[in-house]
């Protein structure tokens, strides 16, 4: 493979890590230079690919390792110069989305490990898996990224800075799926100290997502898994379509008008509802095995 006039090294480092690099940076990665990398994100890979989550083969999660600067930001599709995020380059074919991460960080990744960031780094893989089924709208990517590590991996329980920017969203900060559609996930500024997962178009993703696999869960009477699986296999079908057929099609399978899907903020307070009930629910059941055990 040739980015940017340069030879890009593929490197299999696990039947589910792939890593592309330039010729400067694979010395450094022979070297042993990297190894912070491959233990922590070769950790939450492992953990991620043994999730009950349904795909024709073993996810393959392809990273490509590029210099920060604008040429990232060419590469990336949109205007960013560093850091991670999903890439159209394929390193495979049936999970199309690679993550682009700049160089700097691949060489000094570190290997602390805390929730906030296990949380952000989850949510890039989970980009690379909603790759092997759907590719379009935002607001549904980004909203299963963010599905992912809180609500399948139960993450959110111990994220006790998510949960408060949870309490205090409001409904005026909630952005509908057609405006995050239309205007991608930067269109509202947030404080520059916020991390990605309180920011109100991420939180609007998450919590708009929840309600809608929710309300598909009651429909058909099954837990998370398996209606995630069926979201993204039915997804899948709807990738050659128009937007609003899309639009259509998203909304009939949980027996809702398009207006109330895309243009209300309908299905993000039921997904913020159902968090402040499993929080304050968590809180009492902590409560009273607190209670239980100083009363011995």
């Amino acid at each position: 493979m040739i980015i940017d006039g340069k030879k890009i090294n593929i490197v299999n480092v696990s039947d589910n890590l792939r890593i592309g690099m330039f010729d400067s940076m694979k010395k450094k990665f022979d070297d042993g230079l990297c190894g912070d990398f491959l233990k922590v994100m070769g950790s939450y890979v492992t953990e991620v690919s043994e999730l009950p989550l349904e795909f024709e083969s073993k996810p393959v999660f392809s990273f490509l390792v590029f210099p920060a600067g604008k040429k990232f930001g060419e590469v990336a599709g949109f205007p960013i110069e560093n850091g991670m995020c999903e890439s159209p380059i394929s390193l495979d074919k049936k999970f199309p989305l690679s993550l682009l991460i700049d160089e700097d960080w691949f060489e000094d990744f570190g290997d602390r490990d805390h929730i906030e960031r296990k949380t952000g780094l989850v949510h890039e893989l989970a980009h690379v898996m909603h790759g092997a089924y759907f590719r379009k709208d935002c607001s549904f990517m980004e909203g299963y990224a963010e599905l992912l590590p809180h609500y399948l991996m139960d993450l959110d329980k111990n994220n006790i800075a998510h949960q408060k920017a949870i309490k205090d969203f409001k409904e005026d900060d909630m952005q509908s799926f057609s405006f995050m559609d239309a205007n991608g996930m930067f269109a509202v500024e947030n404080p520059r100290d916020v991390n990605t997962q309180e920011q109100k178009a991420y939180m609007s993703a998450y919590v708009g997502f929840l309600g809608y696999v929710k309300r598909f869960e009651k429909i058909n009477k099954c837990g998370k898994f398996s209606a995630v699986n069926s979201i993204s296999k039915e997804f899948a079908k709807l990738q050659d379509m128009t937007y609003s057929d899309r639009q259509k099609s998203v909304s009939n399978l949980v027996g809702m008008s398009v207006c109330d899907v895309y243009d209300s903020t309908t299905l993000h307070n039921d997904g913020r509802d159902y968090l402040l009930k499993s929080y304050a629910d968590e809180a009492i059941k902590l409560n009273i095995l607190s209670k239980n055990k100083n009363g011995r």
